[in-house]
This record gives structure tokens, sequence and C-alpha cells, in this order.
């Protein structure tokens, strides 16, 4: 910026060494408004319309000496009712909102630090002693003298408030240059009075665009997400700027949610289910901290339901009771019941049993031999659920639990909710549980027919949309960016009278094999997601913001399904475990697949992230999700007509 030269450096303020968390000044006039709406404080119809009229107004009466009071006695007069609560609330956001730029405040650190003389100066209706609380909030201090506007009657856009300070320095156009983001106000009309200016370009017209497809109702939320997310990205890793940009939104939304409903069941007792309530407890209790009595449950399908197989020993009910993956072993049927699967070795073999292969779910369950290798097990799979169950109910108990509580997770069939209930009710307590989640399936028997209470955020009162079609798209992806630092919960031991968690191997522990390093990448990726939240609480008032599902999974969506090719690399040599280990999507050169298309295929249907697989293989931009999607469909069709095939020839 050619500094050196020059004894006095002068500062615009707003967008220059201040930025805001709102994407455009009148934002804030509707973040105003929707946020009385929400929490009934009384507000003039079209707020945003009749403040922005009501500043104007100001402005003929007043000229450029206008300040905040003035604009609000006009929209009082107007109203006709008091607007000193409505002003209070803008000056607090604009108190709360206001965030460093730190590059150019280091700059204006180095001129103070070098011994020039610097000057704040800024064209606003808000009063000096406004702008000092924002410049003290920010940590900005060591300037000589700040310059508003409304307080002497004068402008930069007019040019007179440089002459002003020209004239009270007692100094030459060219012993001062000045920095700011307007082009006009802060480059050329100085530059007209000899003053040496650099115009710092502002990047918030990039951040007042929204996509197309988002309903004009919800464009506030998502450009001030954005916004916000933007502040953050100084202090943040390429990879956590990402988990900003696409979890971030999700938890604030999910929590608000969360927050409603809770408020309207009267539930103050909050129970995080692990693994994957850990972000959403993380991001619950920064919102809304102090509100509720939250906690962390530790629980998986197999330590809760394993305990209750007693209750429900036969075969038929084992499969009702206990999640069953699509391809099953002898082996890991022996882990998921509960048993020590070596232990078996001669039962498995005297029924004619393979001990390690892997059989589809429908045929396992329609075995004879099978059947009759459990009937020869169950007593040992009874012993031992009642052992898992005695020691589980002192875990529950240890909590104390409300008469009514809620349980909070990711979701989809209430199986853990229902476990849950069915623990408490054998014991006695009469506790009612409403489980809240990010989504559930309407379809699925405990909901459908009302077995346990459960609502999802996705599938609530909002019109639907192709949200969870489009989330089934990198499903292994959106489980692993909630998951807690620890292993999935395999039962409870008891340990100097503490009943503690067993785990399995957590799968992103860093190891020398880890090329990734997952575990470092997913904990940028997190703390990226949990400082958008902590924005946004510190920027804005409690429950002011209405956030759809579409609005919070919009960036996560378009990365799940239009991922860039710098994302399809970085998340695709990540692990997921599904039955084995395999990687999200990380296929082999195309040269390779050339000279072997059996191993494209091979290595396509193994992969976990499917459009992350195409996108790091092709690597041009191509709507990859719709050509999946076609790829499905001719491949059911090719089903449908070998399965016609069949019966025909059966026949014949």
């Amino acid at each position: 910026m050619n500094l050196n030269r020059y004894q006095y450096v002068s500062f615009d303020i707003f967008d220059t060494i201040l930025r805001r968390s709102t994407a455009h000044p009148t934002d804030i006039f509707r973040i105003i408004e929707t946020y009385c709406q929400k929490n009934n404080i009384a507000i003039p119809q079209n707020f945003t319309n009749n403040r922005i009229n009501a500043e104007m107004n100001a402005y003929k009466k007043f000229g450029r000496s206008a300040t905040i009071e003035h604009i609000y006695n006009e929209l009082e007069n107007v109203w006709k009712k008091s607007t000193d609560e409505l002003k209070s609330i803008e000056i607090q956001l604009e108190i709360n909102g206001c965030r460093p730029a730190p590059y150019m405040v280091k700059i204006l650190e180095q001129c103070i630090n070098s011994g020039k003389t610097v000057i704040l100066i800024s064209d606003m209706y808000l009063t000096s002693d406004i702008i000092i609380k924002m410049l003290n909030k920010c940590n900005i201090h060591g300037y000589s003298k700040l310059y508003v506007s409304c307080e002497h009657n004068c402008s930069k856009s007019e040019n007179d408030l440089y002459l002003k300070v020209l004239n009270e320095l007692d100094i030459s156009p060219n012993q001062i240059i000045h920095i700011g983001d307007n082009f006009r106000s802060d480059f050329i009309n100085p530059i007209k009075l000899g003053i040496r200016a650099n115009w710092i370009k502002n990047c918030q017209k990039k951040l007042c665009r929204t996509p197309n497809n988002i309903d004009d109702y919800s464009k506030l939320t998502y450009r001030t997400f954005q916004t916000c997310a933007e502040n953050c990205k100084f202090n943040l890793s390429k990879f956590g700027y990402l988990g900003c940009n696409t979890l971030g939104p999700v938890l604030i939304g999910f929590s608000i949610w969360l927050n409603e409903n809770l408020k309207i069941k009267g539930i103050k007792d909050v129970y995080f289910f692990s693994r994957d309530g850990y972000m959403m407890k993380k991001a619950f209790e920064i919102l809304y901290p102090n509100k509720y009595k939250t906690h962390y449950l530790y629980c998986s399908r197999r330590a809760y339901c394993v305990p209750l197989l007693w209750k429900h020993p036969d075969f038929e009910d084992i499969f009702k009771y206990i999640s069953i993956p699509r391809l099953i072993s002898i082996y890991k049927f022996l882990l998921i019941v509960g048993l020590e699967p070596h232990m078996f070795k001669s039962q498995v073999n005297n029924c004619g049993l393979s001990f390690d292969e892997m059989i589809p779910k429908n045929e396992f369950f329609a075995s004879n031999k099978v059947r009759m290798f459990y009937n020869n097990i169950k007593e040992y799979v009874i012993k031992n659920s009642k052992k898992e169950f005695n020691i589980l109910i002192k875990y529950i108990l240890s909590f104390n639990m409300d008469k009514n509580i809620a349980v909070i997770d990711i979701g989809y069939h209430g199986t853990m909710q229902n476990a849950l209930k069915e623990l408490t009710n054998e014991i006695g307590l009469d506790i009612n549980i409403t489980g809240l989640y990010i989504m559930i399936n309407p379809n699925a028997e405990l909901i459908k027919n009302k077995t346990i209470d459960a609502r999802g955020y996705v599938n609530d009162n909002y019109v639907q949309d192709d949200t969870i079609i489009n989330i089934n798209h990198f499903t292994a992806i959106f489980e692993s960016i909630f998951l807690a630092h620890h292993g999935s919960v395999i039962n409870f031991k008891i340990l100097d009278d503490n009943i503690l968690p067993v785990f399995n191997k957590y799968e992103y522990l860093s190891n020398a094999e880890n090329e990734s390093n997952e575990l470092v990448l997913l904990n940028e990726y997190q703390n990226g997601a949990l400082a958008l939240v902590n924005e946004i609480n510190n920027s804005f008032f409690p429950n002011t913001f209405f956030v759809t599902p579409k609005i919070a999974f919009f960036n996560l969506i378009r990365m799940g399904i239009n991922p860039t090719l710098w994302e399809a690399k970085t998340w695709g040599d990540f692990d997921f475990y599904d039955i084995t280990y395999m990687k999200m999507a990380r296929p082999k050169s195309i040269l390779k697949y050339f000279k072997n298309p059996i191993q494209l295929k091979k290595d396509f249907e193994q992969s976990a992230w499917r459009i992350g697989f195409v996108k790091r293989l092709f690597k041009i931009k191509l709507p990859y999700s719709s050509l999946l999607k076609v790829l499905s469909k001719l491949k059911c069709i090719r089903m449908c007509c070998c399965e016609k095939i069949k019966k025909i020839y059966k026949k014949a």
C-alpha cells in the first residue's frame, strides 16, 4: 500500500476494518422484524420498509447530521408508539454483530506501532459512542481520532468531511493516505482533493447473492449464515471452513427446531444418544446454555437391545429387536447377540455352517441350519442378556430421569428409543419418552404404529422436498460428520462401583498407515461447524431465525451430490465401516480401469460414496447424481427383466 511515505493514515470503518454479521446493511432491519415476530415484541407492520423510509425522512430533515435517534423519532411519528425498545435492539445487534477484519486491522496496528497518526472516518448515522463500543469489542485501539458524518454535519460522499479532517489536523492533502472499500467515497473523492487513496474491494456483494432455488422467505437466513461463515474463515483451516459452511447450518437449524419442540412439550431433561448426538449436544448447549438438563447417554443398538433378548428369546423375535446388516455371517451374528464367537465353533460345525461366510439377510433368516444353531445357543443368549440387563439398568438409574424426557439422535427407525422405553418399563419407571431426530422413517413399524412418540426435523411440518433422497447419496459422510471421538458402545462394566461403557475400536484413530490423518481432519471439520454456531450465537439474540431443513442442508447437500474435486479427494480417502472397512471414494486411474473394466465395477460397488468416486475418477464437472439415478433405474429394469425371464423359463 506504500504507507511508509505518509505520517497520517485514515481508515474507513465499516466493511474496511469492521465487518458485519449481515450480508447487506438493511438485513439487520429484517432480522429485527423476524426476532420481534418470534418473541411477541410489538413492531410496526412492514418494519423494514418503514425503517428505510424513516431514515430517508431523517436525512431530508436533518441532512448529514441525522442520527439513529432522529431516524427512530421519524418512525415513532408514523407508528404513534414508542420505538425505544426497537432502537435499543438495533444498536445491540450492531454491536453484537461487528467483527474485526483481520488483514486490515493488522495493517492499522502496524501503522500505530510505527508511530503514524491513524484517523478513523465514516459516513454513518450511528454516533461515535456506539462506534467506539464496537471498536473496543473488536479490540481496536490506539487511533488518534474518530470522525463520524452525523456528528460533523459533513460526509465523505460530499468530500467536506475530508476537508474537515485536513483543517483540524492542519495538514496538506499530500501528507495523508486514505483506505476504504467504497469506490466513490473512499477512492475517487479523496483523489479529487489530492489525497492518495487505496481502494479495498468489498466481498459483501458476493455474499448477498443467493441461489435461485431458495425461496424469498429463506434468503435472509441463507446469506446471513454465509456472511457469518466468511467471518469465521480467517481462523479456520480449509477443511474447517468446509465444516463451518456445510455442517454448521444443520446444527443451528436442528437446535432451533429442537428448542421449539422441547418448549411445546414442556421437557427440561434432554438425553443425546451416543455417538451421533455428540455434535448436536455441543451445538445445542452453545445456543441454549443452562436452559435444559442435558446429558450424553452412552448407548448403541447392540448395548441396549442385547439386554432385552431374555424377554424375547425366540428366533423370530431376535430379528425384530436386533439390527441385522444386509450381509451377515455366523461370526457377526454371535457378536450381535452378545456372545464371544470363538466359544461356539463346535456348535457351528455340528450344524454344517461356515463360520465366516457372508449370507444375505433374507437367506440367513430362512435357513433351517441357522435356526437349529440358534436353538443350541439360546440358553447362552438368555444368560448373557440378563447379565447385561442388570448392569445397564444401574447405568440408566444413575441419571435420575424426570417423568418427561426427550432423546436426541440422527434417528431413522426409533429402535433405540423403543429399547430405552422397554428397559425403563421393565424396572417400573413411569417415564414418557419423546424422540426428536434429524430425520425419521414415517413408515418404520414403531413410528407408523405410534409405539413410540417420535418426530423428525426434516420430516416435520415443513413442505417435503428431496432432502432425504439427496442425503442417501452420501449417507457414509453424513453419519461420519456427527461422530463422537470414541468407538461404538459394546456394553457396560462395573469398575470400582462405577458403571462404565465398553467401546469398540474408534474408526479414525491416528496411525502411521492412515494417509489422510482422518482424526485431525474430522476435528477441524467439526470445530469449524461449531465456530459458525458460536458466531451466530454471539452475533444475534437467541430465537431469531427461521431455519427450514432446505436452508439448513443446502450447502451440505451441495457438497454431497456436487462436490469439488478437492472435496471428493479429501473425503474420499476417509475410511468407512459397514460390515468391513472401505474407502469413501478412492478410485484407481482411468488407465488401469481401461485395462481391467471388471475392477472398475468392483471398486465402484464397494465405494461408500459413489458420487465422490466418479468425481475423482473423471475430474470434470458433470451432473453425477442424475447420472447415477439413471444407472440405478437401468439396473432395476435389468433385474426385473431377468426375474421375468427366470419365471418364464421355469414355467416352460
